[in-house]
């Protein structure tokens, strides 16, 4: 991240922490809220609570100033950007929540469109406070290519993607969430894991989509470092760190096992994502290496 005044980093950081935190209470007492949720009662420890509740926003919060204060461009392009991340990644996981129904019979599909609702109000807004804050609604001068032109040149990585995803996705979840058995008792009556063709299907379109989202989200930082960093830091954290909290749907041992299953298979899919070159840079890159070879007499 830039660095310019410590103490105005520091106080931006605490003014979209405050506000991600309101924004978040807000939005559970004032959109519709999902049945399931009403089954959620005092945590044991309150002070534990708060802390891990701070800690998953504040990290919400700081991957997205980051992504904001590296980006090579702002305005619209750098709010679908982040959008595209929170928002993002909330449809990716409640798609999955869909499929695998039969698992949460507490959480029946309105109410995962609620929770997409809370997610998308929260994400949208949010996104539109981090570009006021860090003031990146002007364009630079030298504006980030056309987000058609992005894809044009990714487009490999995403296909590659529906192949690539879906064996991280297994290999991960045998080793790690199938590991445990609870995670297994928890999974046996959900006739989608029985039938193997219709769920790499599944997880190839998620590829695909977990791809095209976390490449709007790269397209517009200014280093490949930074991409790394994103998704292959920011990514994960997004997709897991719910877990941490106590819910009524998913027993602690499962959603332990998940968690850790998500940050090591995503950590490793985003940087793949962010590593690999697009098309256009590899071209470049090999015309570059063809002109120096010397040439015949």
């Amino acid at each position: 991240m830039k660095i310019k005044n410590p103490f105005t980093d520091v106080w931006k950081f605490v003014v979209l922490l405050a506000a991600l935190t309101a924004l978040t209470m807000a939005a559970r007492g004032l959109l519709p809220r999902p049945a399931v949720m009403n089954g959620i009662g005092q945590p044991d420890d309150p002070l534990r609570a708060i802390a891990s509740l701070l800690l998953v926003y504040g990290l919400y919060a700081l991957t997205m100033q980051f992504i904001a204060r590296n980006a090579r461009t702002g305005g619209w392009r750098l709010f679908l950007a982040l959008a595209s991340l929170y928002v993002g990644t909330a449809i990716m996981m409640q798609i999955e929540t869909l499929f695998f129904g039969q698992a949460f019979p507490l959480l029946p599909p309105r109410d995962v469109l609620l929770l997409l609702l809370n997610a998308a109000v929260v994400g949208t807004l949010f996104s539109v406070l981090v570009i006021t804050v860090e003031g990146r609604w002007k364009k630079p001068a030298s504006p980030a290519p056309r987000l058609i032109d992005e894809f044009k040149t990714r487009w490999p990585v995403i296909a590659a993607s529906m192949v690539l995803y879906p064996i991280i996705y297994f290999v991960f979840g045998y080793c790690v969430a199938y590991g445990n058995h609870a995670a297994v008792e928890f999974y046996r009556s959900v006739d989608a894991t029985r039938n193997q063709f219709v769920l790499v299907g599944f997880q190839a379109f998620r590829g695909a989509l977990w791809a095209g989202f976390a490449l709007i989200t790269a397209s517009v930082l200014e280093k490949r470092e930074h991409a790394v960093a994103v998704l292959g830091g920011g990514l994960p954290l997004f997709s897991c760190l719910a877990l941490i909290f106590e819910n009524p749907i998913m027993p602690e041992a499962v959603r332990y096992a998940h968690g850790f299953e998500i940050a090591t298979s995503m950590t490793l899919f985003g940087l793949v994502l962010a590593l690999i070159p697009p098309a256009g840079v590899r071209e470049a890159n090999s015309r570059r290496a063809l002109s120096t070879l010397p040439t015949g007499a």
